[in-house]
C-alpha cells in the first residue's frame, strides 16, 4: 500500500526492502506488527522513509506477519508492477 508517495505494507503483513545487504522497512506502516517490532528491535531490519519512486534502487521485498516468517516471502523488486 501506499500513502502519501511512501510504501506502508500490504494488507496482510508488513515490508522490508533490500538495499546493499541491509533490509529497510517503512517508517510508518499502517499497522505495526508484532514480528516488525521484534526485527527492529534486534536490528535485524531498519526503519526508514521509503518512497514509490525509489522502489528500484532496492533488490527484493520480503513480505511477513505474525505467521509468516521473514525472510520466508522474498520477491525480485524487479518483478513488482508498480503501475
Amino acid at each position: 500500500m501506499i500513502k502519501d508517495g511512501l510504501l506502508t505494507d500490504t494488507s496482510y503483513g508488513n515490508i522490508a526492502l533490500l538495499r546493499n545487504q541491509k533490509w529497510y522497512t517503512p517508517e510508518t506502516p499502517i499497522l505495526e506488527g508484532t514480528r516488525r517490532a521484534s526485527l527492529l528491535h534486534n536490528r535485524r531490519i531498519l526503519s526508514k522513509p521509503i518512497y514509490l519512486k525509489e522502489i528500484l534502487q532496492y533488490s527484493h521485498l520480503s513480505i511477513f506477519n505474525a505467521m509468516i516468517p521473514f525472510g520466508e516471502i522474498i520477491i525480485p523488486v524487479k518483478s513488482i508492477s508498480v503501475d
